[in-house]
């Protein structure tokens, strides 16, 4: 019975009801214990009482005194738990400094406030609140249009101008989302106009910036063309002398060296000169002459390096050489195969393995009985793929 009456304390002390549930809980609570007072010791009460005592606290009087104790107990607690989360709302909204922090930390300490004070449902504290995050956004919106403005690129460098329309582009499209918070539609209105004329002119300010550009190279262009000249004869004076000594690649370097300088020049007013077009002609008609022998050498090294790739393949990795005296284990193997005796083997030292064309080629010393019986010393060239043997000759 006693988990029942401090789980009834706790539930109306401790649940977040509306302050209309401990009050009237604190109400029921009192009104039965003077019921409990008037029948159980005034002896002239008025009969009504008296009747409600015994309904009351007839049968079981400390049980139906508990449950009144509960019920009054658990009101006031639950009275104060409310004042409590109000106190905390109202803390919370006087905390909140609306000149000297910045909107998001406002927003972030108004959304704050409003959940305490949702959880204390103060009515009042929450009008307050909303009224207070409506005039923080609009408060931002007016600033944030009045800086979307300010941001003008009038009397800037292209590049610089495009910069600013693009800073000022980003400014107007967080300003929307703020103003559109705030409902003010007419703000909101004006800030779409406003990215849509900055589109327009950001669209004009990359022309401006590409027409900059394309006036800074004719610039270049016509003042480095006379010094570029000279190193392009040169270029193309080498590439045909290479040409007639057959040294088609130092030929084929020169042009393109050639090519990639006159290529400086194009799209501007040095390609349409008569010297631009007499260097054109004179590389095309090298260029034919020398590049028919650039891709007959390119096939010949791609066949070249085919040829190498198949026999490094064939060749394998290097033979294994025993760790403990340094024997060619495949030649070993090999060896004690073709031998009279392979128990008599000895070995004497191994030459390290060397490329031979397809093969690694490995030198053998070694002692070994003959077919007579004969302990005699000898040394084999082994020719080696892939770790295997394929020949053996005298050493």
């Amino acid at each position: 019975m006693s988990f029942m009456l401090i789980g009834g304390f706790r539930f109306i002390a401790g649940h977040r009801f509306s302050i209309g549930v401990p009050v009237v809980s604190l109400l029921i609570g009192l009104t039965a214990a003077a019921v409990f007072i008037a029948g159980r010791w005034v002896k002239r009460g008025p009969e009504t009482v008296r009747k409600l005592y015994r309904a009351l606290f007839s049968r079981r009087p400390k049980l139906a005194l508990a449950w009144t104790a509960c019920l009054a107990l658990g009101g006031l607690a639950g009275i104060s738990s409310n004042h409590q989360r109000t106190s905390a709302c109202r803390s919370a909204i006087d905390a909140i400094d609306l000149r000297s922090a910045t909107f998001d930390q406002v927003a972030s300490a108004l959304i704050t406030a409003r959940a305490l004070c949702v959880s204390a449902e103060a009515t009042t504290q929450l009008a307050e609140l909303d009224e207070r995050l409506a005039a923080a956004r609009k408060a931002e919106c007016t600033k944030r249009v009045a800086q979307a403005g300010s941001l003008s690129p009038a009397k800037l460098p292209a590049e610089q101008a495009l910069a600013k329309l693009n800073e000022s582009k980003l400014a107007a499209i967080t300003s929307i989302e703020v103003c559109t918070a705030a409902g003010m539609s007419t703000e909101v209105r004006a800030l779409e106009a406003m990215v849509a004329e900055i589109d327009r002119q950001v669209i004009v300010a990359k022309g401006a910036v590409q027409l900059a550009a394309q006036e800074e190279k004719e610039r270049q262009a016509v003042a480095n063309f006379p010094t570029r000249s000279a190193s392009i004869r040169t270029k193309l004076a080498s590439a045909m002398q290479s040409t007639n000594q057959g040294r088609w690649a130092g030929a084929g370097s020169d042009l393109d060296d050639a090519e990639s300088m006159l290529g400086e020049f194009t799209n501007t007013s040095v390609a349409s000169t008569p010297v631009w077009s007499s260097f054109a002609k004179q590389l095309n008609v090298q260029r034919a002459r020398v590049q028919p022998q650039l891709a007959r050498i390119r096939r010949q090294e791609e066949t070249v390096r085919a040829a190498e790739q198949l026999t490094e393949k064939t060749r394998g990795t290097a033979p294994q050489m025993s760790g403990w005296n340094g024997a060619c284990i495949a030649c070993k193997d090999y060896l004690k195969q073709a031998m009279n005796d392979p128990d008599s083997f000895d070995h004497v030292r191994s030459s390290v393995p060397q490329i031979e064309g397809a093969y690694w080629s490995v030198v053998m010393v070694f002692r070994g009985k003959n077919a007579f019986g004969a302990t005699i010393m000898n040394a084999k060239k082994f020719y080696i793929q892939s770790d295997q043997v394929v020949r053996m000759t005298d050493g």
